[in-house]
């Protein structure tokens, strides 16, 4: 359930052009980090691991695309 949770919440952001200073990709990586903290204060700790690792993913987004600039 959580992966599948993970790979919605990815798909949801639908076909979109890469903005080249990233901007789009920083916010849900804050977006979801907030809400694995939120999910560890409320121990949930499996689940805060899938959003974290869904953070991760936009955070190497980032990385791929400033690399690219």
């Amino acid at each position: 359930m959580r992966s599948g949770f993970r790979q919605a919440a990815f798909t949801s952001q639908g076909a979109h052009f890469v903005d080249p200073t990233a901007t789009p990709e920083i916010e849900l990586a804050n977006k979801w980090e907030k809400r694995a903290s939120s999910m560890d204060e409320k121990g949930l700790y499996r689940f805060s691991a899938s959003l974290r690792s869904l953070s991760n993913s936009y955070k190497r987004d980032i990385q791929r695309i400033q690399k690219n600039r």
